[in-house]
């Protein structure tokens, strides 16, 4: 296995050319549940939200013998690592060199181009959707620092890039009103990222496609380690808020750093439309 991302609640590891697979083990933080993870995530999917949640497949213990022992278990990663809790998952297709290109030619250093266009790691590239957050022009940094890896593609980028974020606003709206009043989950910490969409039997063909740089993409939801119950009463609502304005800027924001006119009409697109979604729901 090769190590795909790393964050607070543990590594993520997948085989070199294995399209389906993802397993991401509890070597976090302490505090941070990969059981909760899988919990959160589960209930998220059976509320069947209008965006791409990957497949919720196992978790494997630690004591789990048998699978670590097996063809896919400890023998596959690096030496020195030992068991541990671990969620085996859908993976989300990494974007396609063109979009890579794309992005090192718009905005990597020049520095770092060549670099970063021969660097495996950079090869496992999501893009982060932030519609509440303007790029500010920074003067040139001392030492400088560029990955694909999770790239953050601010509002005015996808501007720029032509993309519809009124049309990705929507998207996130109805997400986020499924995870409330659906699930009944505070969609605390999630992440919001750009990716091909898999092509499977079971796959939801009403699910919306974004058009970006030349081609159709999905927008997925992931990341449920953070997420909690929320009840169905004031109390809930504050928990919802407060995880709203806790989380990165996926979402548009009433006020934000660079604020416009725009992003004021962004704002009420994705207001008018979780409201409509919620009455619904």
């Amino acid at each position: 296995y090769r190590c795909i991302g790393r964050g607070n609640c543990g590594s993520v590891w997948a085989l070199d050319g294995d399209q389906e697979d993802v397993y991401k083990r509890e070597d976090g933080a302490q505090g941070r549940s990969i059981l909760n993870d899988q919990t959160m995530h589960r209930r998220v999917l059976s509320s069947a939200p209008p965006i791409r949640v990957p497949r919720s497949f196992s978790i494997i213990e630690a004591s789990d013998s048998e699978w670590w022992a097996g063809a896919n278990g400890l023998a596959r990663f690096p030496n020195a690592m030992s068991p541990c809790r671990t969620y085996h998952m859908q993976r989300i297709p990494a974007m396609p060199e063109a979009v890579r290109r794309k992005l090192i030619d718009e905005y990597c250093p020049k520095s770092l181009q060549a670099f970063v266009t021969t660097n495996r790691d950079d090869e496992d590239c999501l893009i982060r959707l932030y519609l509440g957050r303007r790029r500010a022009l920074r003067q040139a940094a001392r030492f400088q620092f560029f990955s694909l890896r999770n790239f953050p593609l601010h509002v005015n980028q996808m501007e720029d890039l032509g993309m519809d974020t009124h049309a990705l606003a929507r998207v996130l709206a109805d997400c986020l009103a499924h995870c409330h009043w659906k699930a009944r989950v505070d969609a605390n910490d999630v992440e919001f990222v750009l990716a091909p969409a898999t092509v499977r039997e079971d796959d939801r063909a009403e699910l919306p496609l974004v058009q970006a740089f030349g081609g159709e993409y999905a927008v997925w939801m992931l990341d449920y380690d953070c997420c909690r119950e929320m009840s169905m009463d004031e109390e809930g609502v504050d928990q919802a808020v407060r995880a709203f304005y806790r989380n990165d800027p996926y979402y548009p924001r009433p006020f934000a750093y660079g604020y416009t006119d725009v992003d004021g009409l962004l704002w009420q697109t994705f207001r008018t439309r979780f409201l409509e979604c919620s009455r619904r729901i």
